[in-house]
Order: C-alpha cells, then sequence, then structure tokens
C-alpha cells in the first residue's frame, strides 16, 4: 500500500488510529472486483460520484448500513453532505481528497481510505449513548463493571439505540418490541465474542480494554469496543427479520412481477400485520408506489419497499441499519464476469441466464424475448454498449429480478426520509386503509394481465454514474452525474466546508425506526 494511505488515516483518526495494514489489504482485495468494473478517467482513477457509490455499495452490502450523506442519488435527501466525515474528520475532507483529487481523480486506495476512516469514525458515534446508559443507571464512567452490570449497560444503550429513547417499560420486555428477546440474545452474543477475542489477544492488547478471564470486569472501552462491534455486525443479523417480511410480500405477488395492488398490502395490515400501513403519500415519496398502471392501479413495489428507511432497524444521526440489497449480489457476478464498465447484450444475457435467483436455487433466471429485445435497445442507444452501472441497465436488471432489484427512479424524483422526518402522515390509519381497500375492489377493471402492463413504468431516460462512461450518446443528459457531484462536493466538498461550517446536529432528536410507533 502507498505510503499516504496511512497518513490519510493519520490525518482523519489521529497517529494512534488503530486500523492494521492487515484490514487495509482485506478492504482493497473486498472491492477489487467492483473496482474492475467502474467507468475511469484516462489516468486510471474514479470520479467523486463514483468514489460515493463505491463506498455507499461496501457498506450495504458488508454491514447493511446506509451512511446518511452516501446515499444514491435517486432520493435527494436533505443530507447531501457526509455528516459522519464532515463533523468529526474535517480535516481529513480538505487535506486528503480535496483539490488535486478531485480533479485527478481517486484512485483504488483512496476509495479504501475513505471506507477505513468511516469505520473508524462509526466507533465514535457510540460515546454519547453510552454515556446516557451510564446516567441512567447513576454509574460512573470511571469504574469498573461486572457482567450483569455491563450487560445492563449495553441493555440500555440498545434500547436508546434502536428505539431513539430508554423505554419507560424497560424492566418489561415484552414492552419495548415483540423481538426484544432475540434482541438481547445478539447483544450476549457480542459480549462473548467480545471475551473471546481477549483471550486470545496478542502481548500487545488495544489501549484502555481491560477485561481479560483472570480479571473479568469492564472499562468504559470495553463497553464502547462491543457497542463498536454490535454498529457493524447488527444489519448482518437482523437480516432474517427483513427475509421475513420479504416472505409476506412475495406471498401476495401472485403475477411473481414484483409488484402487489396496494389493497392487498393494505389488506395484510387491516389483518393485523402491522408493519405494512405506510401511507399512499409516504409510500409514493420514498419511490415504492407504481401508479403507472392502468389495470393493476397503484402497486406496492416489493424491493423498493423492502430497502426503503421505514424498514430500516435503527435510523441514527450519521447512519442507518437496513434491509439489504439483493441485487448487488447479482451485479457482482454481471461485473466480474464482463470486468469493466461496458458490455455487449448477448454476452450479459448469457451471464444473466446462469445466475440463480435467490428465492428458489432450483430456479434460474431466464430472459425473455421481450426483455432481450429491451436490452439491445439500451445498447443501441449507448453506441452499442450496456453501461452497467447507468439507469437503464438497472431498470432492466428490476424487470428481469423483479423481486430483488429495486426500480431506479430518476434521480431527484423520491426522497429517502425516515417516518420521523416525513412527519405523522407517515402512517394510514385503519379508517383510511379499510376506505381505500373498498374503493379500489368497486373500481377494479377485469382484464388479463400483459406483459406490457408490468412494465408500465419503464422509462427510456439514461443516467450515467460518471461523465467516464466512454459510450457514445446522441442527446442524453447526464442528469445523476450532476446530483451526485452536487452530493458530493456537499460533503464538505468531499469538500471544502470546515466543521465550524455545519449545522449542529447535538440537540437534533434522534431518528427512532419506524416500528417505535408500533410497540408492542
Amino acid at each position: 500500500m502507498r505510503r499516504d494511505l496511512r497518513e490519510a488515516l493519520a490525518a482523519a483518526l489521529g497517529n494512534d488510529h488503530s486500523v492494521q495494514h492487515a484490514h487495509l489489504q482485506h478492504l482493497r482485495q473486498k472491492i477489487l472486483p467492483t473496482w474492475t468494473s467502474l467507468p475511469k478517467n484516462g489516468a486510471g482513477n474514479i470520479a467523486k460520484p463514483t468514489l460515493r457509490f463505491s463506498v455507499h455499495r461496501h457498506f450495504m452490502q458488508e454491514h447493511h448500513l446506509s451512511i446518511v450523506g452516501l446515499e444514491p442519488a435517486q432520493f435527494n435527501t436533505e443530507h447531501e453532505e457526509v455528516v459522519l466525515l464532515t463533523e468529526f474528520a474535517p480535516q481529513f475532507v480538505r487535506d486528503v481528497l480535496n483539490e488535486g483529487a478531485a480533479e485527478s481523480g481517486y484512485s483504488l486506495d483512496d476509495v479504501v481510505t475513505m471506507i477505513a476512516a468511516i469505520e473508524q469514525l462509526l466507533q465514535g458515534t457510540t460515546r454519547d449513548i453510552i454515556d446516557e446508559a451510564f446516567q441512567y443507571d447513576g454509574l460512573s464512567r470511571q469504574v469498573l463493571l461486572d457482567e450483569n452490570d455491563a450487560f445492563r449497560v449495553l441493555e440500555l444503550y440498545t434500547s436508546v439505540w434502536m428505539l431513539g429513547e430508554i423505554h419507560e417499560g424497560f424492566d418489561e420486555p415484552d414492552d419495548i418490541h415483540e423481538n426484544w428477546d432475540d434482541v438481547l440474545e445478539f447483544v450476549e452474543g457480542q459480549v462473548e465474542t467480545f471475551k473471546h477475542a481477549r483471550r486470545f489477544a496478542g502481548a500487545e492488547p488495544k489501549k484502555n480494554l481491560v477485561w481479560t478471564p483472570f480479571h473479568p470486569y469492564f472499562s468504559l472501552e470495553d463497553i464502547e469496543s462491543i457497542a463498536a462491534r454490535m454498529t457493524m455486525e447488527f444489519g448482518n443479523y437482523w437480516e432474517g427479520e427483513c427475509s421475513r417480511i420479504k416472505s409476506l410480500l412475495v406471498d401476495m405477488d401472485k403475477r411473481e412481477a414484483g409488484r402487489i395492488p396496494l389493497k392487498d398490502f393494505y389488506g395484510a395490515a387491516t389483518r393485523g400485520e402491522w408493519r405494512f400501513s405506510e401511507s399512499k403519500s409516504y409510500l409514493r415519496q420514498l419511490g415504492a408506489l407504481d401508479e403507472t398502471s392502468s389495470w393493476h392501479g397503484p402497486q406496492l413495489i416489493l424491493t423498493n419497499y423492502i430497502q426503503g428507511p421505514s424498514n430500516c432497524i435503527v435510523s441514527a444521526d450519521h447512519y442507518r441499519v437496513c434491509c439489504s440489497n439483493e441485487c448487488e449480489y447479482i451485479l457482482d457476478e454481471i461485473e466480474e464476469a464482463i470486468g469493466g464498465p461496458l458490455g455487449d447484450a448477448e454476452q450479459i444475457i448469457g451471464i444473466v441466464n446462469n445466475i440463480t435467483v435467490s428465492l428458489d436455487e432450483s430456479k434460474h433466471a431466464r430472459v425473455s424475448g421481450k426483455m432481450r429485445k429491451q436490452l439491445k435497445e439500451i445498447a443501441f442507444g449507448n453506441g452499442g454498449k450496456i453501461a452497467l452501472h447507468g439507469r437503464l441497465f438497472a431498470q432492466w436488471l428490476h424487470y428481469v429480478f423483479p423481486r430483488d432489484c429495486p426500480f431506479p427512479h430518476k434521480a431527484g424524483t423520491t426522497v429517502a426520509l425516515t417516518p420521523d422526518r416525513y412527519g405523522e402522515d407517515h402512517v394510514a390509519s385503519e379508517h383510511e386503509m379499510h376506505n381505500y381497500i373498498k374503493e379500489a375492489q368497486e373500481s377494479s377493471p377485469k382484464a388479463l394481465d400483459t406483459e406490457e402492463d408490468d412494465m408500465s413504468q419503464w422509462s427510456h431516460e439514461e443516467e450515467h454514474l460518471s461523465d467516464h462512461t466512454q459510450v457514445s450518446t446522441k442527446s442524453y443528459t447526464s442528469t445523476l452525474s450532476l446530483l451526485l457531484f452536487a452530493g458530493v462536493v456537499g460533503m464538505a466538498g468531499i469538500f471544502g466546508m470546515g466543521k465550524g461550517d455545519l449545522p449542529s446536529t447535538k440537540n437534533q432528536p434522534r431518528h427512532a425506526p419506524y416500528f417505535k410507533a408500533h410497540a408492542v
């Protein structure tokens, strides 16, 4: 690894940071296949929008973490800067990734640097909540805790972390959340993992970590270390709940179109599935509602709904813990096989025909004649090539894998607001749902389904990830590139804004997840 990678991390995190060379090499190897497929400039570097895309994708795939400010530009969120970086590492933003790199582009090592810095900075986000847990139980931050007290602090921490506050009925777990016992098992597992790692720690243990088998007491730093690992691991643990939600929705998708009538969605809610109660207006703003079909009426887009912020189990100031995007694993296979940012239609069709659909390992995707024609039309409009990271190819993947790949809305047309930021209207009342179901049943036309109607949401507007995508187009405008660039510039430039220039987040309410309003 080049010397300035270390210097960059030192600038961001201080000279005593704990990022090890082996971990940096591991990150490098992890992102190398995706890196190979990204559009680059003449120097072999990527643009700011592509840097943003790469880092976001890594955290979503590895940890199910959506970093505030790195979300896909189609959501056009109100947080344009990466708050985690601009709040905690403004010098890193200015000195390492500013003017020079902005002009020449960013290398693979720059991507590794950004990921490693965010990983380390995420650990610091636990401290305020841990302080709150200590204060709630009247504990001093300087005392050492036995295992019972340590677990109690972590229990309180998890309550604040997930629900946004220490629940008033904390001593009655069933009043917190229906999965609370399972969550506590996860916390217990993280404590055991920490203890196991400490048993086999090297001759030079990490600074301020106290617990050993011969001295079984936990310091504040021990608690912070466990909480930090919980942040990175909880998304993978919670994926079982995401799969359950998806299974419930897929069972209603009789046409295998990745869409269900909104009346069926609300019907499930009126029968007791309280999770399915987002209002029509909120679903529309999230991009989870398809209103283009004259036959089917308003339909819920399963993938966009599952991956939306209303299904994120944790919504903090700096990140969200969300359901995974299963389409990324499909795209991984395509990228690895193509080995570059552009592919031929027939080559892509051959690859896709051999990808196993995740829901049923015995079932393979088969590109229909209609979808084969659609892909060739995309290639024709792009100089005979398919841009793997363009909006049209993402749209094509959505219709080939409708239950795995989200529909890519045009940039700026949807907003990924958490339920509490959207407001009280994010939930439809039971009366509203019953009325909608009744109206939909009375007005529902009787007609045969057609493939053309299933694809009524298709649009022909291309948007490229970066201006480095080397394709010949006639009159396409890279709206996505412009919006991504503006969003990343807002990262205090990646850049140019110091900590003192940023709005304070200290007094803003913590963003509790959707289920907070539905405590059992």
